[in-house]
Parts: C-alpha cells; structure tokens; sequence
C-alpha cells in the first residue's frame, strides 16, 4: 500500500502505530503519535516499548509470545489517558507481531486508535451500569428490611391479637355475671330496691352491656382480622329477621320517640345468608340510625330487589346528622368516628361500621352510603339471592309492639 494512502487512513482513523525490534525497542513510530506520546517522537525512538508504553507494564509475557509467534495478538480496550490541557482521551491498544520480507517476526507493532467518543460513552454505560447496581442493592436491603418489619409487624399483631382475645375472654365471663345480679337486683329477688337505688343500678347495668358490646365488637374485629370467621349459608326470609331485628330495638326507639317505617317490596326472593351474622349486620345499621337520629325523627327499613342482578337490597334511612364528604371517604375504617357523630353525645368504638362491611363481603355482598351533613344518611347493604319463597300475601300491615312495617300492595 502506498506510504501516502496509509498516511490518510491512519490519519482519518486517527491511528497510530510503533515498531520495535526484537529486544521490544522502538525502532520506528508513525508521524501522528502524539495520539500515542505527548512527548517529542524523537525522544520516544530507541526507547523501551513497556516504558514508552505503560500500560503494557505486566503484559511482558504476553509480548515475548508473540515475538515467538505463539501467540497471533492481544489487545487492550479502553485505555483511559488525561492529556496536557487536562482533557481525558481513550485508546484501544491492538499488539501483533511484525515481520521481515522473509516472513520472519522481527518485533512487535503496537496500533494504536484514538476511540474518545466511545470511551466516554462506555464510561458513562459502566458509570449508569454502576449507579443500577448499586441501587438494585439499595432497594434489596430495603426489601430485606421490609420484610423483616413486616414479620415483626405480623408477629406483633398475633401477639396482639392474642391478648384481645385471652383479655376479652376473661373480661366477658365477670361482666356476664355483673349483668345477671344487676337483673337480680332490679328484680327485687334480694329484697325489695327504692326508685334512687333502681337508677344506680340502670346505670351500672347500661355501662355492663355497653362493656359486652364493646368486647364482643373486639374479638369479632379480632376473628375477621385473623381469617377465623365462617358462615353457616342457608335459605332465609329476610322479611321475618328483619322484622324481628326491628321489634328487638322497640325500647331504644320509643324512648326518643322515633318512628320507624319498615318497608318490603312484594313477593321477595330467600337470600343465602349466615342467620345469625345477618340480624348482627340489620342490628348495626339500624342501631346506628337510632343513635344518630334526634328525638322524634324517622328512620325507614327497605327491603328490595338490588338493579344488581341477584342480589336483594336492605337501605336503612334516617333523619339525623348525616356526615361530611370527607367523613363518608373515611368511612367503615376501624376506629373511625365521623366528626357530625360527637355533637349527638352518643359513645362509640368505631367498629360498628367496619365490623358490618366485613360481615357483608364475607357474604359476597356490597355495603355503601348516601349522606348530606345534617340531613340524614342512607345505608345499602346487598345479599345474594338463595331462591324464590312461597308465593305471599299480595298486601299486608303487621304491628309489633306498636312499632308498624308496611309492605306496599302488589301494583
């Protein structure tokens, strides 16, 4: 190849190249080594190629073997170089041997390309590769450290739960007690009890069945929580419970003088529900209604068909304070009062609602609200249907303890 042609190709490639002889000293150097040298060329022939070269400081044997030809090249990426005006240059080093007309290897040739561009670019990928590693390994010591607060967490909660239940065990069966001598007690079978002593005690059994209630909210808390609540699903006529359900609240509604409006629509289907954790879901929500409803206000129980496709609809209505856009965001969280709930003096835990939304999903129900601060709420509770009952009475109006249920004729 024409000495001018190589002269343009290492040029433009911005290659240069040394040769040595035998004894691995440059016998020559290609005019454009500065890429190579930042010292004269002058100064470099006759030099040792490891001197002149440092990074080839270790490779020795790896030069010797390719001046006894048994070893066709080696090569080195990604020299890193900081050049006189403090800029930083890569070159890739490429060593061969270099041979006589004979074919005889006379020294070695070391080529050397000025490859800056993508030396930056693979030191900015090693650098990114670099910061990914390092943050992989950030984010598994985080996950390490999550997951061992979460099984604290879960080991504190079992713990926990654990003392709910053992402490609300022990309470129940005392305060059980308190509660049958204070009947005794207002029973007279003791002995005959004045008006002022008969209030004592009204007083003390209210805050016995308050207590009752509140353990009985805390273990079923504890049991939705911990997975270990079934349901016994069968058939049921949700009017009868319903009806039921409403006659047993007949005390707390009469002392405010509210009127309650049990409502059904004709011809209802059975729905699939647990008997017992039903009449716990109607008695919640309509114990709420009478709580948070003023005296003589109106509270209505409709039963009908949900526009869901099989499912049955219980709305529970009523007058009283109603709640805040952002209390009904809130709402069915454990331990969550709404603000509107503090002025009616009535007391609480918080659980009522929670307790009920877990009941509902475990029947594969839906349960949400409808309210305007001061103006009432509405709650909506939804059952799967179980099958048709006995064709019913078209129309009908039943009175239990002077509490009235209409049910709309057939149209």
């Amino acid at each position: 190849m024409d000495s001018t042609v190589a002269e343009l190709i290492t040029h433009d490639f911005k290659i240069a190249y040394v040769v040595t002889d035998t004894h691995l000293h440059i016998v020559e150097i290609s005019p454009n080594a500065i890429i190579l040298f930042d010292e004269p060329s002058h100064m470099v022939m006759a030099a040792s190629l490891v001197e002149a070269i440092p990074e080839l400081t270790g490779n020795e044997p790896a030069l010797q073997k390719i001046l006894n030809g048994t070893l066709p090249r080696f090569e080195i990426h990604w020299v890193n170089r900081e050049t006189e005006d403090r800029q930083r240059k890569f070159l890739s080093l490429s060593v061969l041997p270099y041979r006589n007309s004979d074919n005889a290897i006379t020294g070695v040739v070391v080529l050397a390309q000025d490859v800056t561009p993508m030396g930056e670019t693979h030191q900015q990928l090693n650098q990114h590769r670099n910061e990914l590693r390092l943050l992989r390994n950030q984010l598994l010591n985080h996950n390490a450290q999550l997951a061992m607060a979460n099984a604290e967490l879960r080991h504190l909660d079992e713990v926990k739960s654990t003392f709910i239940s053992v402490a609300a065990h022990e309470l129940q069966t005392p305060l059980s007690s308190i509660n049958g001598f204070i009947e005794m007690l207002l029973d007279e079978v003791y002995g005959p009890v004045n008006d002022e002593q008969k209030e004592a005690l009204d007083i003390v059994q209210r805050s016995a069945t308050r207590l009752i209630n509140i353990i009985k909210n805390l273990l079923d808390v504890t049991r939705i929580e911990a997975g270990r609540i079934e349901l016994a699903l069968r058939p049921t006529d949700l009017t009868e419970l319903i009806e039921l359900v409403a006659a047993e609240f007949r005390p707390q509604i009469e002392a405010k003088q509210q009127n309650l409006t049990v409502q059904f629509q004709p011809n209802l289907p059975f729905v699939l529900c647990d008997h017992t954790r039903t009449i716990q879901i109607v008695g919640n929500l309509l114990s709420n209604a009478i709580k948070y409803t003023p005296s003589k206000g109106s509270i209505t129980l409709n039963t009908e068909l949900a526009k869901a496709e099989g499912f049955l609809k219980i709305t529970v209505k009523d007058t009283g304070v109603g709640m805040s856009q952002e209390d009904q965001a809130m709402l069915f969280k454990r331990f969550f009062r709404a603000e509107s709930a503090n002025v009616t003096g009535e007391n609480g835990t918080g659980l009522g609602l929670y307790i009920t939304r877990s009941l509902v999903e475990l029947h594969g129900g839906q349960i949400w609200a409808e309210s305007e601060l001061w103006r009432g709420s509405a709650f909506h509770v939804t059952f799967p249907i179980a099958g048709q009952p006995p064709e019913k009475e078209a129309g009908r109006e039943k009175v239990y303890y002077s509490l009235t249920f209409k049910v709309p004729p057939l149209p």
